[in-house]
C-alpha cells in the first residue's frame, strides 16, 4: 500500500497538488543521442524531489521539455539518481557519471516513445502547447515508472 505522508530529506519537501495529496514533479532536463546504437530520449527530474517521495505511489508529472520532430519514434526513459537500491540497469556515461535509465511505460507495460509523452515541436524551443502532465506510478525497488491512462502508440521506423 502506497504511503502518501510528506517526506522530507534535509529541508527539501515535494510539491503537492494539494495538502497531503499527490506529489507533483517536474522535469528539469531533456537530452537524446542520435548517434547511440540505440537512440533515446531521456527525461531529467530533480534528485532532491525524487528522493523526497515515498518507496512507491503515484505522481503528477509535469513534462516541460518538448521533444523535436526527429526525437518522436525514440524510445522515452527517464533519468533517475541511482543513490537508492534499484533492479534497473545502471551504466556509466563518458564522463564518468553513474547514470540510471529507467524506461518509461504505458499502463500495460509497452515502451513509450518521445511523441507518447509530449506533442513534438519542429525545434527544441520550449512551446507552451507542448507542456503535458502525467499520471505515474512508481517504485523506487523494481524500477517501475508507468504512466496510468496511456497506451504507447505504435513505433515509426527512425528517420536516416
Amino acid at each position: 500500500m502506497a504511503d502518501f505522508r510528506g517526506y522530507m530529506i534535509g529541508s527539501f519537501a515535494s510539491s503537492r497538488l494539494d495538502r497531503g495529496g499527490i506529489p507533483v514533479v517536474a522535469t528539469t532536463g531533456k537530452v537524446s543521442d542520435a548517434s547511440a546504437a540505440e537512440p533515446t530520449v531521456d527525461f531529467g527530474i530533480n534528485p532532491c524531489q525524487w528522493n523526497s517521495l515515498p518507496p512507491e505511489g503515484i505522481l503528477l508529472w509535469k513534462v516541460r521539455h518538448p521533444v523535436t520532430e526527429t526525437e518522436a519514434s525514440y524510445p522515452a526513459t527517464i533519468v533517475l539518481p541511482s543513490g537508492l537500491s534499484t533492479t534497473t540497469p545502471i551504466t556509466v556515461s563518458n564522463a564518468g557519471v553513474i547514470v540510471n535509465k529507467t524506461p518509461i511505460v504505458d499502463k500495460v507495460g509497452a515502451h513509450m516513445t518521445g511523441q507518447d509523452i509530449t506533442t513534438p515541436v519542429a525545434s527544441s524551443d520550449p512551446i507552451v502547447g507542448a507542456y503535458t502532465e502525467h499520471l505515474v506510478y512508481y517504485n523506487k525497488c523494481t524500477g517501475v515508472f508507468r504512466m496510468l491512462g496511456h497506451t504507447a502508440t505504435a513505433a515509426t521506423a527512425p528517420s536516416a
